[in-house]
């Protein structure tokens, strides 16, 4: 790997890693904020959850358009390196969440919500 292919190998890094924490601004709509302070009863918490199912099917299709983009313009390097650094956050996000909402029904006595991820017709 000569010097080029080092600036090439950043190039490409740093690219994927700013497209892939675009993730956060698609999760950070203050669904956080929302479940922690106006979440009191089982109907609220759940409307929560059912945005944070919003954000995880976006947060796939963005993922998806990425590793198009990705492939064509790097080839199987840029597809893994996108595969793996949106794989991280989602993951990271969707657990910081599951325990917000699993906090916030603990705190206010409610029912863990369904997270229902299945395309409505």
């Amino acid at each position: 790997m000569n010097n080029n292919d080092d600036e090439d190998f950043y190039d490409i890094f740093e690219k994927a890693l700013l497209l892939g924490t675009m993730q956060y601004v698609f999760s950070s709509i203050g669904m956080s904020f929302f479940s922690t302070n106006f979440a009191r009863d089982d109907e609220t918490l759940q409307m929560g959850v059912d945005m944070f199912t919003s954000y995880i099917k976006i947060s796939i299709l963005w993922t998806i358009i990425l590793l198009v983009v990705f492939y064509i313009k790097y080839g199987v390097f840029g597809f893994i390196l996108i595969l793996l650094i949106n794989t991280i956050i989602v993951c990271w996000i969707y657990y910081s969440y599951m325990l917000v909402f699993k906090i916030t029904a603990k705190n206010n006595n409610l029912q863990l919500p369904n997270l229902r991820l299945k395309i409505r017709k």
